[in-house]
């Protein structure tokens, strides 16, 4: 992590602290999501080394990085090592998804409909 700046004032402690509660904000909404599901992974139910997935791309759809919804928690392999993972077959996963998970399929449909017709559509 940065150095604090020292003035509670300047604009680049105000960036800075701004980035240290969306990464504790982040932190806390990967311990919730583990916690809904289960603290195993929605796919094999393994329970070591869990991570925390962004649905939709936290980067892209920061709107919604930190909604519930729009997180599982996933092993080491069905989040990115495998064939079937969420990033390395993304075809695959979404597919899983919406068999399996169709509320929250849903939902993430559906905000992704809400943002693109907002204009927070991350392709345009």
């Amino acid at each position: 992590m940065s150095k604090r700046p020292k003035r509670k004032t300047s604009k680049a402690y105000q960036k800075w602290r701004a980035r240290v509660d969306h990464k504790n904000a982040l932190h806390q909404w990967s311990i919730d999501v583990r916690k809904r599901d289960g603290d195993k992974c929605i796919i094999c139910g393994a329970t070591d080394r869990l991570n925390s997935h962004h649905v939709l791309d936290k980067l892209f759809y920061k709107s919604i990085s930190l909604e519930l919804n729009n997180g599982v928690c996933l092993c080491p392999a069905h989040h990115k090592y495998s064939i079937k993972s969420a990033h390395k077959n993304a075809l695959w996963w979404v597919e899983w998804l919406r068999v399996n998970r169709p509320e929250q399929y849903a939902w993430c449909l559906n905000q992704m409909l809400i943002l693109v017709s907002n204009k927070e559509n991350p392709l345009e």
